[in-house]
């Protein structure tokens, strides 16, 4: 049985590190990377409670076992981490329907990642309806981007309802900006 919780201690934010590194896009192979999706940047421990201080992150356990995170992030983060500053920089550039999204209160996903064990079973979905529960009623959409190599992960957040808006460049990758409006 899957729970969805808000990260409470530094045990878990110990466990999302561990499952980080596993999962590294940097020590896949390419079969691993095509067939099961990767992570991109390394986080380091005293980030995770940084951005922990600010939005803990959503995490899945099966029988107290951490299996699946979602890193929330907001702005007040901002300069701590090239990668998400860069995120952050682009989204409030953009404009999605009538929303100016720089004016409009939303919520990045930091990373998200699923434990190989634990991949095709919903765990991704259930962990993106967590983050729904825990944060909608002070943002009004779900922002991350997703490398483009990253099939596996583009087509979960699709399947979830989130839209491409826009498209970037680092790092040698092509990524799609994605948004998921709560508020439809």
């Amino acid at each position: 049985m899957i729970e969805i919780s808000l990260a409470a201690n530094s045990k878990d934010l110990i466990d999302i590190k561990n499952l980080q590194s596993e999962n590294l896009k940097s020590i896949l192979n390419l079969e691993d990377q095509t067939n099961f999706g990767f992570v991109t940047a390394s986080y380091s421990l005293a980030f995770l409670e940084i951005m922990h201080k600010h939005s803990p992150a959503i995490i899945a356990k099966d029988q107290n076992k951490l299996v699946g995170y979602a890193l929330a992030t907001t702005k007040a983060v901002y300069g701590h981490h090239d990668l998400l500053d860069d995120l952050f920089n682009n989204v409030d550039q953009k404009i999605f329907k009538d929303y100016t999204l720089k004016d409009t209160p939303y919520i990045l996903v930091g990373q998200l990642c699923v434990a190989k064990t634990h991949r095709g079973l919903g765990v991704s979905q259930k962990i993106y309806e967590g983050f729904k529960d825990f944060y909608k009623n002070n943002h009004r959409f779900l922002i991350t981007d997703v490398d483009n190599q990253n099939l596996p992960s583009l087509n979960a957040h699709k399947k979830i309802g989130f839209e491409i808006i826009d498209e970037l460049t680092y790092g040698g990758s092509s990524w799609s900006i994605v948004l998921w409006d709560w508020h439809k």
